[in-house]
């Protein structure tokens, strides 16, 4: 006689295929209404849902009486757990994307500006890229982070090869093109990159053009000059961020052109007349906005390059002294200690609260925020020297070569080099704050000087935050460095060794071990 424990009744898998056919049908059915891309995950749990229904009616058909069908049915019952765990993880996985950039430089990572300018949308953004399959799997990772940034962000991808009519209609003449639409603007950008995709967004973005009035006649820094001490690349990077830069002759003018959004005086070595400055200085008591370098006449016997300048910015509360700052510590990295090294950054002001590095401040003026600012005025340091630096009054002698620090004379550090300027004067009929940003020299953005540190980028910023345009403050998008290793004969032999040789190798001896020990069984 058989006992019951001898041959038992297997028990029916029916209730377990039932709850993952429903859980598989549901989640089949969600998937594809809330997250219809990409594709194939719906198709995996829709897939996982038929097996299951199959499974449910085989088991609901007939009890399983041999054992090896049991074992079999739990085995296909594993896989489907499998292949539903899959689906669920990578269901996830795409509803919650999260990558991580493991590259030196950050290359595969948004900039700041990015981040800022698409979490800040107001209106929606299409991306059209119209590329080969090849070069558009290239573009993808870009496009992919910035859609993730924003909700309001649409993404369509379009071979030109196949819609020739259609490429022909948008003017594609390149082989990958970015088409960009913002609200009812658009713009098509060659060899898209992030920096041009962001400032293309910011440009559409706005209805009218900012303009950086530069004030000429003066010595001041040329924008047009590609000299060392021209502003060119300060001029490029302005207009990368859709600003434009003219020219301002106050005498020919005899006033501030309307359309100026904020003027520049940068490193003037010659006087102004009194009706010039009077132009300045009404324009400013109104609300008016504008970034000052100031530089000294090292040739004397007035060292004041530009006092009339120098004057009206104490009625703004910054003041400037008749003295180089000197810092032995910029000796330590081959410069002279004339250029110092500013490693302090403002954490107050957005100019340069988010900035890291290292900025040169060439020849530059100690700057200090006068005693007695008026109360309706915010002035307020952005970069501030090493404790070692001082300013140097004895300018005849640093001309000869000659700096020691005087402790009865000289100005002990650390010293402001930087000033930002936010408010009105008393009885102001202003509608708005006047914001001013004082440099203590004009070669921090000359082109001899601009790549160095984040000087380039502290510029921009400044002329951003004086226009209280300040979407565009943070650090631009990184360059991909074009590094390779470089490998001994030895080292690449050894390479190929172990990846051809000793890997495949040690593969095919477990392999025959394995096979041994089965044919022994």
């Amino acid at each position: 006689m058989t006992s019951p424990s001898q041959n038992p009744t297997p028990k029916s898998n029916g209730p377990i295929f039932a709850v993952l056919t429903l859980v598989f049908g549901l989640g089949a059915l969600v998937v594809r209404t809330a997250y219809p891309e990409p594709a194939w995950i719906g198709y995996v749990v829709l897939a996982a849902f038929v097996v299951c229904l199959g499974l449910l009616v085989w088991s609901v058909r007939a009890m399983v009486s041999k054992r090896t069908a049991m074992f079999g049915l739990n085995s296909a019952m594993i896989a489907i757990l499998v292949l539903g765990i899959l689906g669920v993880v990578n269901f996830l996985g795409v509803k919650y994307n999260k990558k991580f950039d493991l590259t030196k430089t950050g290359v595969n990572t948004l900039s700041d500006q990015s981040v800022k300018v698409f979490k800040s949308l107001t209106q929606p953004v299409k991306l059209v890229l119209w590329s080969k399959l090849d070069e558009r799997e290239k573009q993808r990772p870009l496009l992919d982070n910035l859609k993730n940034l924003s909700s309001k962000v649409e993404i369509e991808y379009v071979d030109p090869v196949k819609e020739i009519t259609r490429a022909k209609q948008a003017g594609i003449k390149a082989e990958t093109t970015l088409q960009l639409f913002v609200g009812e603007r658009s713009q098509l950008i060659e060899a898209p990159n992030e920096e041009k995709v962001t400032n293309a967004v910011i440009k559409l973005s706005k209805n009218t053009t900012p303009v950086v009035c530069a004030i000429s006649e003066h010595g001041e820094r040329d924008f047009e000059a590609n000299t060392p001490d021209g502003y060119s690349l300060a001029k490029g990077t302005l207009e990368k961020q859709s600003y434009a830069v003219k020219k301002v002759n106050l005498v020919a003018e005899g006033k501030i052109p309307a359309d100026c959004s904020l003027i520049a005086i940068i490193g003037p070595t010659k006087a102004f007349f009194e009706p010039e400055v009077k132009l300045v200085r009404d324009y400013l008591a109104n609300g008016g906005a504008a970034v000052v370098a100031l530089d000294l006449n090292l040739k004397g016997p007035n060292f004041d390059a530009s006092p009339e300048i120098t004057k009206l910015l104490t009625e703004w509360g910054v003041e400037s002294d008749l003295a180089i700052v000197v810092d032995p510590v910029s000796q330590m990295l081959r410069l002279e200690a004339t250029v110092p090294i500013i490693p302090t950054f403002s954490k107050d002001v957005s100019i340069t609260k988010d900035m890291t590095g290292n900025t040169v401040f060439p020849l530059t003026r100690p700057l200090r925020i006068a005693a007695k600012t008026e109360p309706s005025l915010k002035v307020s340091w952005l970069t501030q020297t090493t404790p070692n630096a001082w300013g140097e009054k004895d300018l005849a002698g640093l001309v000869k070569g000659v700096a020691k620090f005087e402790p009865t004379s000289d100005i002990k550090g650390p010293l402001y080099t930087a000033l930002a300027v936010d408010g009105k004067l008393p009885n102001s009929q202003a509608k708005k704050n006047t914001r001013i940003v004082v440099f203590g020299t004009s070669l921090v953005a000359a082109n001899q000087w601009s790549r160095f540190g984040a000087n380039l980028d502290l510029f921009a910023n400044a002329v951003s935050w004086v226009l209280e345009d300040e979407s565009l403050i943070s650090i631009r998008s990184k360059e991909e460095p074009g590094g390779t290793i470089q490998l001994s004969a030895i080292q690449g032999g050894l390479i190929r060794l172990f990846t051809v040789v000793v890997v495949p190798g040690i593969m095919i001896v477990l392999g025959i071990v394995v096979w041994l020990r089965r044919k022994k069984l």
